[in-house]
């Protein structure tokens, strides 16, 4: 993802270890990237829900982007 920003003469792209979140976007928006799998073991091990919060509290929009084509083929269905 970040290629094709670099691609774009009106972005600039710094890259750096952030404190929460994968990307800042102009002060005011901070976006959590997520796989499927990464996002359903997030549920599961309850980190989704802290980071969700932390998001809400430091970002004027919060945004969480989860990359995957199918949520329920990520190898961790449960039982019914």
């Amino acid at each position: 993802m970040t290629d094709i920003f670099r691609a774009r003469d009106d972005v600039i792209v710094r890259e750096r270890r952030l404190s929460m979140g994968n990307y800042v976007v102009n002060k005011c928006i901070i976006a959590e990237r997520k796989t499927t799998k990464d996002f359903v073991l997030s549920i599961i091990d309850g980190r989704l829900f802290t980071q969700a919060s932390r998001l809400k509290k430091y970002a004027e929009i919060p945004l969480m982007i989860i990359e995957g084509a199918n949520l329920y083929s990520t190898g961790y269905e449960m039982d019914p």
